[in-house]
């Protein structure tokens, strides 16, 4: 499946625990029932507001939960939020390693261009050209579109 800006990429299954190790140990052992694991629903069902709110909350006192961050900042960005969506994804970008990496990655560029920052967005496009990232082809394609 491509992932585009019109399509979320979703991690797993919709009934797939994730591993408190992921989350930096700081999580709850039943993640069923925390804000991060709703949050994650309302997102895996498109309901990207209520996936916000949930994962605000779960942010202030887990501020560098990765993958809060990555699906809060996602959130953000089909929300139209930009800032908001840039400062999370910025976040999950600077640790360099994991599975959210290459996706955080595009959703960053896309959210620059949302800005108008084209400028910004070039300069995250040729890094993840260069890094033969599974994003490679469409960055190569939003490169050129943006570059017009």
């Amino acid at each position: 499946k491509e992932v585009s800006e019109k399509t979320p990429f979703r991690f797993g299954s919709k009934s797939e625990k994730i591993p408190a190790s992921l989350v930096g140990g700081n999580a709850d052992s039943d993640l069923e029932s925390s804000k991060l694991s709703r949050g994650i629903q309302k997102y895996d069902s498109s309901d990207y507001a209520g996936s916000e709110i949930l994962l605000e909350e779960y942010i202030v006192d887990f501020p560098n939960d990765y993958i809060a961050l990555y699906y809060s900042g996602v959130s953000d960005y089909f929300l139209g939020q930009f800032d908001d969506a840039i400062s999370k994804l910025d976040k999950v970008v600077k640790v360099k390693k994991g599975s959210y990496f290459e996706i955080a990655q595009w959703y960053l560029a896309l959210s620059e261009i949302g800005k108008k920052e084209n400028k910004k967005a070039e300069k995250i496009l040729n890094e993840i050209i260069k890094s033969n990232s599974s994003f490679k082809p469409q960055a190569e394609q939003r490169l050129k579109e943006i570059s017009e």
